[in-house]
């Protein structure tokens, strides 16, 4: 929907929405940021706007916001900023990768990854700087991870809660633990990996991810499969799970397959599933 009543303005072309970022500043003031082919929007009450164009037409971008500025990646541009005040955005400072499709933030630093010259690495910068990626820069906080778990397989995805960050691969998951670049520590979670840039979110203490079989909870930094026996069957019948989308709202996560215009809810609390009517969303807010 084009949220008028809210929102204003339309969504500009009518294509498909790829990827959206709903972003509260710190003095209050709130925006979606949404992508449609390679455009990037800002909706407010005031309207909608182009900030800036770029990436691969088809691809969805990720976003993470620290103090007042959001980091936008898409894959085929550099990493980007935009600070809710200018008309555009601009390029990101600090000497970030030079390509990046991920974004989170945990502990008070933005985390990237997905370049390609480096795939199985994760950036992150100073603590409470979103513009600082030298690790050579006071205050010498900044950094990046390599991890060789995967042999082959790439970052797909990442998921920050309270306590911890999921680094999802194609086919298994890490999670990455402490609050320091002194104490940072990379274990791995899970044999199962991220089947769909869509399929995982997350809120609190909780997060979760869409797998080639199942559809997991990570909670108390361990993964378990909440898919039931009746659901189980019916994910594991999805033909094209790349098309699986995960999303949020209170106890309620919504699994759905917009590829064939299905879904499901499950109350994660209790473990009870029920058939979605009607919302076969693509995307949703698909950045922390």
């Amino acid at each position: 929907r084009n949220g008028r009543a809210t929102f204003g303005g339309t969504n500009g072309s009518g294509t498909g929405v790829k990827g959206l970022k709903a972003w509260t500043q710190n003095a209050g003031t709130s925006y979606v940021v949404y992508k449609t082919t390679n455009v990037f929007w800002n909706a407010s009450t005031s309207g909608t706007a182009s900030i800036g164009s770029g990436g691969t037409d088809s691809a969805k971008f990720n976003a993470a916001a620290l103090d007042n500025i959001l980091v936008i990646v898409v894959d085929g541009i550099a990493p980007k900023k935009w600070d809710g005040q200018t008309t555009g955005w601009a390029a990101l400072g600090g000497s970030p990768p030079a390509v990046a499709k991920y974004a989170c933030v945990f502990v008070s630093k933005v985390f990237l990854a997905g370049n390609d010259a480096a795939p199985q690495t994760i950036y992150f910068s100073a603590t409470n700087n979103a513009e600082q990626y030298d690790s050579s820069a006071a205050p010498n906080d900044a950094g990046s991870i390599t991890s060789q778990e995967g042999g082959g397989d790439t970052i797909q995805g990442l998921r920050s809660c309270r306590k911890w960050m999921c680094i999802f691969y194609r086919y298994y998951t890490e999670i990455l633990v402490g609050n320091t670049v002194f104490n940072f520590s990379v274990d791995k979670l899970s044999d199962h990996g991220l089947v769909s840039q869509t399929g995982h979110c997350g809120t609190g203490d909780v997060c979760f991810f869409a797998s080639d079989d199942a559809v997991w909870m990570v909670a108390g930094a361990r993964a378990s499969d909440i898919t039931t026996a009746k659901e189980k069957e019916w994910y594991r019948n999805i033909s094209d799970k790349t098309k699986i989308t995960l999303l949020l709202k209170g106890d309620l996560l919504l699994v759905v397959d917009y590829g064939s215009g299905t879904a499901k809810a499950c109350d994660y609390k209790t473990g009870r599933w029920t058939d979605w009517q009607d919302q076969y969303w693509e995307t949703g807010d698909t950045s922390n």
